[in-house]
């Protein structure tokens, strides 16, 4: 595994718990590192069209979730959820354009698999630290968010079989038709 690929992993997991536990307390340093991170992966040219396309996929699929209840916050205020889940998507967007190398390696059934079922637990285990509340009770609330991150999970791997092959017909254009 790439060592950028776990320092990414690690980053996200240190960020997640700085925004689910400190919730709007930490907003200001959560903000900081998350403005930081994207600067970085700017410079490094990691910033692309399917970071933009995964936050707003997440946000509209958490945005929908609190319409319908599967989900309540204490604070909301972008878009009825709260600053922290929303610098939270940043990152989560962030992380799975970092997890290319790995999402591209493994069986696109085996992605959306661990998908659905880790961007389940995030939730269950934000529950359990008081991030957010399920009204529809643990069960019914898992069923909708793991058909949601089975949809997201999905999309992730689209996304990456898009960009692989583009990739592939760019490389093979320029083999072709040398300047």
């Amino acid at each position: 595994m790439q060592r950028s690929v776990i320092i990414g992993s690690i980053w996200f997991q240190l960020l997640w718990f700085m925004a689910v536990l400190g919730r709007e307390t930490l907003i200001w340093p959560l903000l900081i590192l998350v403005v930081a991170t994207y600067l970085w992966s700017w410079r490094n040219r990691v910033i692309s069209f399917e970071l933009v396309a995964l936050l707003g996929f997440g946000l509209t699929i958490d945005f929908i979730h609190v319409r319908v209840g599967v989900f309540q916050f204490e604070a909301a205020t972008i878009i009825g959820l709260p600053s922290w889940l929303v610098l939270l998507w940043c990152m989560f967007a962030w992380y799975a354009v970092m997890m290319k190398p790995v999402i591209q390696k493994v069986k696109p059934l085996i992605v959306v698999i661990f998908g659905a079922g880790g961007g389940t637990l995030s939730y269950i285990a934000g529950a359990r630290f008081g991030a957010v509340e399920l009204p529809w009770g643990i069960w019914h609330s898992s069923i909708a968010l793991v058909a949601a991150w089975t949809v997201l999970s999905a999309i992730i791997v689209t996304i990456n079989q898009i960009q692989m092959r583009s990739d592939r017909q760019r490389t093979a254009y320029k083999e072709n038709n040398p300047i």
